[in-house]
């Protein structure tokens, strides 16, 4: 249950990405010089990913401690006797 769970979201966030990125390049792909936005933006998104890049991790990491919690309720483990780590 819990890869589902994690593979639910992870196919939700490249879907939602997915289509914004694809509806943002699109409008650069015109001839008055969209090739240099369509860089700037790759530039300025590669950017957002390196100065971020901890911060997506501890998302990671808790959505899958969430995950993890959901899986013991559903196992009949009281939430009080697990600790998150």
């Amino acid at each position: 249950m819990k890869e589902r769970a994690l593979d639910l979201v992870k196919d939700k966030v490249i879907k939602v990405v997915a289509r914004s990125v694809a509806a943002e390049v699109l409008t650069y792909l015109n001839p008055a010089g969209g090739v240099v936005g369509t860089l700037g933006k790759l530039f300025k998104a590669a950017g957002w990913l390196v100065t971020n890049i901890n911060t997506v991790k501890d998302l990671t990491i808790v959505a899958r401690k969430l995950v993890q919690q959901v899986t013991n309720i559903k196992e009949g483990q009281s939430g009080s006797d697990q600790r998150c780590r």
